[in-house]
């Protein structure tokens, strides 16, 4: 039987020696080691030089990186439908660096299928200049995050070439439908559905109610843009100016530097507690002792952070169109959803309250999870896709 073998491209997770965490270097992380249960040998490439030295990591020290974006450039002057003029700098050097790394690559062997994590990475581009006759496959990944990315020419080239490009378009969620709708990007028959998976199996479950004379313990998970896009600062304004929040609640945060900041510089009426960049072990010991996960987020592609919490055992409030679309799907309470561009500070207080005091049923939430978004369900979706079978949702 022929070996099965495949790149991945995106960031570098942990267990490869890179330093990204969390969304999508953990999604990353999930596939690849389900593709090797499933017997599929896989080799990663990114853009970025890590410094890193492992053997199934393409091309990711320092100097073999500036040394790839030289003869990248070099080896495109003579590539007549290659044309430099459609691009910003940093993208022309990003193809330079896929040009000649996956060039070199491809004379060792040719993988089954390429999938490549954003529709931001120009090296879809390079591949079609390589003439690569396999499958290719690219997460979106939230591309409309950026939400000037209609005003910036050069970038609308970009995501536009990219989706011409790939194969088939994987998008996350019903959310992330409607971005893609609105953008225009290219033909919409090219994209497929396949929610982030997780390996729910793995983790602790919370096993007790809220002890009665405790304070409730609300966690907010975003690490990433904490204060506006995350919606920390309309979560500590909803806290601040509640009484009963004010006296009963303590609010943990998983936030940035920037956020951190923010707290330091005004006084706060309620008891909390910072952390930074933490691992996602730690994560989850933090959800087994709260009570509830509010991240008011202005928009999510998915929200990896609300089903981590809801399968550990405790509710959530967040984006609204995810929060939803969770609800719908596992047909059980959840918590509850918030607008921040259209609702008041003063809503999601209510909200909270609401959330601390309606039964949430921990096994059910969880088992519905597993049903709809583990690893073991849809693995076999990616396999299909990546050998050329029809993916019905």
């Amino acid at each position: 039987m022929k070996n099965r073998i495949g790149l991945i491209i995106g960031t570098l997770p942990a267990s490869y020696r890179g330093i990204a965490a969390g969304g999508i270097a953990t999604h990353i992380d999930g596939l690849i080691n389900n593709l090797r249960k499933r017997d599929i040998k896989i080799r990663i490439c990114y853009h970025k030089p890590f410094g890193v030295n492992h053997p199934e990591v393409i091309n990711s020290l320092k100097i073999g990186w500036f040394v790839a974006v030289l003869s990248g450039f070099a080896r495109l002057l003579f590539k007549r439908e290659f044309t430099y003029k459609s691009y910003s700098f940093k993208t022309l050097i990003l193809i330079a660096y896929y040009y000649a790394t996956l060039s070199k690559y491809f004379k060792r062997e040719e993988p089954d299928f390429i999938h490549i994590h954003s529709l931001y990475n120009p090296a879809a581009i390079a591949i079609r200049l390589l003439e690569y006759k396999g499958r290719l496959v690219t997460t979106d990944h939230g591309f409309w995050v950026d939400s000037n990315y209609l005003l910036d020419k050069k970038l609308l080239v970009l995501l536009r070439k990219n989706f011409s490009i790939t194969s088939k378009v994987i998008y996350i969620s019903d959310a992330a439908l409607v971005e893609h709708k609105k953008a225009q990007l290219g033909d919409l028959r090219k994209l497929v559905k396949i929610s982030n998976p997780t390996s729910f199996r793995n983790y602790p479950c919370k096993d007790v109610e809220h002890l009665n004379g405790n304070k409730y313990i609300i966690i907010f998970n975003g690490y990433n843009d904490s204060l506006v896009t995350k919606g920390l600062a309309f979560l500590l304004d909803a806290i601040n100016s509640n009484r009963y929040l004010s006296e009963n609640v303590k609010l943990w945060m998983i936030c940035n530097e920037e956020a951190i900041n923010y707290l330091q510089k005004r006084v706060w009426n309620f008891e909390y507690g910072v952390f930074g960049r933490i691992r996602f072990e730690e994560v989850l010991k933090m959800y087994m002792q709260s009570d509830l996960l509010v991240v008011p987020s202005k928009f999510e592609s998915f929200g990896l952070v609300y089903t981590e919490a809801l399968a550990v055992g405790i509710p959530v409030i967040g984006y609204y169109a995810m929060i939803n679309e969770f609800q719908r799907t596992l047909n059980t309470y959840i918590g509850e959803s918030i607008d921040i561009a259209t609702e008041q500070p003063g809503i999601l207080s209510q909200k909270i309250m609401k959330c601390l005091q309606t039964p949430f049923d921990r096994k059910k939430v969880r088992e519905a999870l597993i049903k709809a978004y583990d690893w073991d369900i849809l693995m076999e979706r990616f396999e299909k896709l990546y050998y050329g079978e029809e993916v019905v949702e």
